[in-house]
């Protein structure tokens, strides 16, 4: 099979996913009970009926289901990941701020995890290892892994 089938089959394949998990996301949100206009009334300390709609026009769930579906899945494919309610921001820009630390987190996690995979059971390694427990794990896993210290023998 020609190398150029085989990465269109997987980009389909990704593509098919992604929009699998917006779908499922989408659904779940709308499963749960509440909704944004609810929040948002909660927050304001009470609403009347006709904030309430225009809130409700203006957040497009005077719409049915399947017609919010697909202007979502639209807005996603093309980058429009809307507005955040919190921070009333692109969330887009959100994603992109956060890059940066992100990136740096991931390259840091990958040069520990190197070093204690070619320390090869050395003291660094063991470091390591043990480092995200609290001492008391960290000494009883290392007692636990070395019979012939101190800690193990009975007086």
């Amino acid at each position: 099979m020609p190398f150029v089938v085989i990465i269109l089959r997987r980009v389909g394949q990704a593509v098919g996913l992604l929009a699998a998990v917006a779908i499922l996301n989408f659904t779940l949100i709308h499963l749960a009970p509440g909704d944004i206009v609810s929040t948002i009334v909660g927050e304001m300390g009470g609403a009347g009926e006709e904030t309430i709609a225009q809130l409700r026009r203006a957040y497009g769930l005077d719409r049915s289901f399947p017609e919010q579906l697909w202007i979502y899945l639209s807005r996603v494919a093309t980058g429009d990941l809307g507005t955040s309610v919190y921070y009333n921001l692109p969330v887009l820009k959100l994603i992109l701020e956060r890059v940066p630390a992100t990136v740096l987190l991931v390259l840091t996690a990958l040069a520990v995890a190197l070093v204690a995979a070619t320390a090869n059971a050395s003291r660094l390694n063991g470091i390591v290892t043990l480092s995200p427990l609290p001492p008391s794990a960290a000494k009883r896993s290392t007692v636990a892994r070395n019979p012939s210290s101190g800690a193990s023998r009975r007086s």
